[in-house]
C-alpha cells in the first residue's frame, strides 16, 4: 500500500524515472529474499517486492491513459494481465527452474536479481538519453 500512497507524488518529482526507482527496489527486494535465513529479512524483501510493484504498475496504467482519454480497452487489458501474472507466476518460476536447471529457489531469486538490474540499467540509460536530448 505504500508504494500506491507515494506513487502520485514520485511520479510528480520523478516522472519516467519512477521506474528506475521501482527496479531497483525490485532488485534490493530480490537480494534481501536470496540472502534471507531471517523471517525478518524475508518481510523486509516483501516488503521492498510490494513498493516496487505497487510504483511500476501505475506507471503502466498512468502510461496508457496519458492524454487523458480514459482508454478503456487498454487499462482493461494490463489489469487481465496483472491478475495472470500474479496467478501463473508459480507455474513460470517452475518452468523457469526446470528449463534453465536451476537447482535451488535461492538461485531462482539471483535469476530475478539480475534481470531487475538489467531493467534499472535499461530505464536508466533511457532516462540519461532523453534528459541530453532534451538539454541539446
Amino acid at each position: 500500500m505504500l508504494g500506491g500512497l507515494l506513487f502520485g507524488r514520485l511520479f510528480t518529482c520523478l516522472k519516467d524515472r519512477i521506474l528506475i526507482v521501482a527496479f531497483t527496489a525490485l532488485t534490493l527486494a530480490m537480494v534481501a529474499i536470496a540472502v534471507s535465513n531471517a523471517t525478518w529479512l524475508t518481510v523486509i524483501g516483501g516488503f521492498l517486492t510490494g513498493i516496487g510493484a505497487r510504483l511500476f504498475f501505475p506507471w503502466v496504467l498512468n502510461a496508457v491513459n496519458l492524454e487523458g482519454s480514459g482508454n478503456t480497452l487498454a487499462t482493461s487489458l494490463i489489469l487481465i494481465a496483472y491478475n495472470l501474472a500474479g496467478s501463473l507466476s508459480p507455474y513460470t518460476a517452475l518452468l523457469l527452474q526446470n528449463s534453465l536447471h536451476i537447482a535451488s529457489i535461492q538461485n531462482l531469486f539471483w535469476l530475478n536479481t539480475l534481470v531487475f538490474v538489467i531493467l534499472a540499467v535499461v530505464f536508466a540509460f533511457i532516462s540519461w538519453r532523453r534528459s541530453a536530448n532534451v538539454a541539446k
